[in-house]
């Protein structure tokens, strides 16, 4: 007999593993969890003191990790980019086009120049623009026509379906949107003296860097400042380790017992920072609620991004009204790019850069682009569709408190 928490794991799973892996025998799973369970509880005693979780909650952990891991690496199929299957034709055709590596050269390369210069730069790349927007059109064709054959009306309600996602919090992003994206726009009235091309399709508005000065400048200060405010914190700041990478993440190292928070080493100083508030409220909403997780709910990924949020938020509020001012142009880049996914995925066969002009022009309301053809260099739009959506649907609900 499973112990509660981890029967929870098993209930979830086990309908997954027989769809996807045409599991034959429920005890196969069950066997999996009982020998993973004894793996974490022998790795539990070699963790050194505070431990971080209660051992319930740490077993708990450790399976779920191992059962994603095992699901994922049994689930995956070699796709070759030469001889892809029917269904991925045109994916591996833009891939192998405009690869990933590809589009993050050229987006380091336009936006590392001042932004004067970006035009000439981006012209300077010779991009066969036309070749490139066509095979994306073909690839978003083909995953709109994958959804259709899975049985569902939309590549969207697929998406939310996939991802446990409420549909009615869906609803509220779509019919709030403008009410968001008025309220932003508002508090970030008080930015003057922008520069001449601050909304030009070169350039990706940034209130944060326009910002006369900034509160915090270090990592630690950013540490102790969540600490006053989360004392919670303060018995698990030695296992708090943070590193540089391509991206900015957190992540629990269950092998250790530490939280590895992650920092993009390509941003400035500024949006390090940033970054690593963002992570720290991840971190402070996990400490804050250490007993609830083993209660699992339907979107978890837009929970858990709708809590962080409200801690982000109050922290930036605390420290600097501007700074919190600041930082609602980062939500609406992050509108920007999910309106735009949504009226792609509606009509793939458009002219997407006359679109994402247009969603640019909503959401930053003294923008007047007309064409804007860097939706190519966003590898989230173009190789990761609708993975900002957990982001999107957070500030749509947190925002909204804020709006009277």
């Amino acid at each position: 007999m499973l112990p509660k928490n981890l029967k929870s794991i098993y209930q979830k799973y086990l309908p997954i593993y027989k769809s996807r892996l045409k599991l034959s025998k429920d005890s196969n799973l069950k066997n999996f969890i009982f020998k993973e369970a004894e793996k974490g509880k022998e790795n539990y005693k070699k963790l050194s003191s505070p431990k971080i979780y209660s051992i319930d909650n740490y077993i708990y952990i450790w399976v779920r990790r191992a059962v994603d891991i095992d699901l994922a690496s049994k689930s995956i199929k070699k796709i070759s980019l030469e001889k892809p299957p029917i269904s991925f034709k045109s994916t591996a055709r833009y891939i192998s086009l405009f690869p990933e590596e590809s589009s993050d050269k050229f987006s380091k390369k336009l936006f590392s120049v001042p932004l004067e210069k970006r035009r000439k730069t981006w012209d300077s790349f010779n991009l066969p623009f036309k070749k490139i927007e066509k095979a994306f059109i073909e690839m978003s064709s083909e995953r709109v026509e994958f959804a259709h054959k899975k049985g569902f009306s939309s590549y969207i309600d697929m998406y939310l379906e996939m991802n446990n996602t409420p549909s009615l919090v869906y609803k509220h992003l779509i019919e709030g949107q403008d009410k968001v994206i008025k309220y932003c726009n508002e508090q970030l009235a008080i930015f003057k003296n922008l520069s001449e091309n601050f909304y030009s399709e070169f350039n990706r508005p940034c209130f944060i860097c326009n910002l006369p000065s900034f509160p915090l400048k270090t990592n630690g200060e950013t540490i102790g400042y969540f600490i006053k405010k989360y004392p919670i914190l303060n018995r698990i700041k030695d296992k708090i380790k943070i590193t540089l990478g391509d991206r900015s993440e957190i992540i629990y190292k269950k092998e250790n017992d530490i939280f590895q928070i992650i920092i993009n080493k390509n941003l400035n100083s500024r949006h390090k920072i940033m970054d690593l508030i963002h992570e720290l409220s991840h971190l402070t909403y996990n400490i804050k609620n250490l007993e609830n997780r083993n209660k699992t709910s339907s979107g978890e990924s837009y929970l858990r991004e709708k809590e962080a949020l409200k801690i982000e938020l109050s922290m930036l509020k605390s420290l600097s009204d501007k700074v919190f001012k600041a930082s609602l142009g980062e939500a609406l880049l992050i509108y920007h790019r999910i309106l735009f996914e949504i009226e792609l995925y509606k009509k793939p066969r458009q002219n997407l850069s006359k679109l994402y002009a247009e969603i640019f022009n909503k959401c930053f309301k003294k923008a007047k682009q007309e064409n804007n053809p860097l939706f190519i260099l966003d590898e989230y739009v173009t190789l990761r569709p609708f993975s900002s959506l957990p982001h999107a649907l957070a500030y749509s609900e947190v925002l909204n408190t804020f709006i009277k």
